[in-house]
Parts: structure tokens; sequence; C-alpha cells
């Protein structure tokens, strides 16, 4: 039996492009993308996570999320935006 879990994420149009040409170039295939989609994926997470691992990339602050019965949804959504650096 295998190990390997499936997962299923959203991501941006423009990633996708870059993503499709990096595959084609990389890890040509005879598929209806013209690649190995899982391949690749895996082959970027496993680069990324050894370059965060040794120290190579290191990702932003985590954000602090708070969160209280009595807040304002597009206040907190608002606020996440704000502290992520995305808006002034």
């Amino acid at each position: 039996m295998s190990d390997k879990k499936s997962i299923t994420f959203r991501c941006d149009a423009d990633i996708l492009e870059a993503l499709d040409n990096l595959g084609r170039e990389c890890c040509h295939a005879k598929t209806p993308h013209g690649y190995d989609r899982s391949k690749i994926l895996i082959d970027i997470l496993r680069l990324n996570i050894e370059a965060l691992s040794d120290g190579y990339i290191v990702l932003p602050d985590a954000v602090e999320v708070r969160q209280s019965a009595s807040d304002n949804l597009e206040e907190r959504i608002t606020e996440i935006i704000k502290a992520s650096g995305a808006i002034e």
C-alpha cells in the first residue's frame, strides 16, 4: 500500500502559467498538460523545503491573527493584509 496522499489547492493564473512553462521544459510527458504536474510540483516542494531547512530561504515573520466574537470580519481581514505588507 502506498503512503502517498493527495492534496488539492488553488493558485493564481500567473503561478500556474509559470509552473506549466517550467514543467514543459523540465518534465516533458505525453499528458494533456505536456508535462508531469505531480513530478514538477514534488520537485519544487522538495527543493524549497530543503532551502528553508538549510536557511537559504527565510520566510517572513508569521502574522498574528486574533479572533474574538466581537471582531468585525472586514476589519480583521484588513488588519491581516496590512500586517503582511501587501497594503499600507
